[in-house]
């Protein structure tokens, strides 16, 4: 998938300094689920 333009990856660096690899992914895990929470309430209401 592609990248918002709006990502700043440095400002992610900067605040994940020393997280390991499953850190990361669970991060990305949680950012991925309020994502598509966030799409499905602005389908459906709260």
């Amino acid at each position: 998938l592609p990248m918002a333009s709006d990502v700043d990856l440095y400002a992610i660096a900067s605040v994940t300094d020393g997280f390991s690899g499953a850190d990361l992914q669970a991060v990305l895990s949680d950012a991925q689920l309020a994502s598509i929470h966030k799409l499905l309430e602005s389908m459906n209401g709260p």
